[in-house]
């Protein structure tokens, strides 16, 4: 017909970091080192870390 072949969608590298960005805050990370906080005390920054770096493979998945 045309010649023209489908162009694959794609997003740029600015799309994709904002993306994340909107997701952590979509999901309450700004309330999470508070909330922790209070339930673990002092030692709930190891839980932060994990729980943020699960959140990140869960986007790549996504």
């Amino acid at each position: 017909m045309g010649g023209k072949m489908k162009k694959e969608a794609s997003i740029s590298n600015w799309q994709l970091f904002f993306f994340m960005l909107q997701t952590h805050v979509g999901v309450g990370i700004l309330s999470l080192p508070y909330d922790v906080h209070q339930v673990a005390g002092k030692d709930g920054w190891l839980s932060i870390l994990l729980a943020g770096f699960f959140m990140q493979i869960g986007i790549i998945v996504i």
